[in-house]
């Protein structure tokens, strides 16, 4: 992506924006935390288009589904 930080980067100026604005930390807290449950939802949308059919079983896609999560949550 262009102009995207790198991570050592996003850290860097994530803590100083915090340490300039220690007020926003909870909003922080609360807005960042409903966009990460969207991108799991999203995350998990995709896997079930990508592998539902008619002949694949609901215990399939469960264990595809709790795949993700245990990635999901290792991070």
């Amino acid at each position: 992506m262009r102009n995207t930080p790198s991570q050592a980067e996003f850290n860097y100026l994530w803590d100083l924006l915090l340490k300039q604005y220690p007020a926003s930390t909870s909003y922080f807290n609360r807005v960042l935390a409903g966009i990460q449950s969207t991108q799991r939802v999203e995350e998990q949308n995709a896997i079930i288009k990508r592998t539902i059919n008619s002949y694949i079983s609901i215990i399939k896609l469960t264990k595809k589904l709790d795949n993700l999560w245990n990635f999901l949550l290792s991070e």
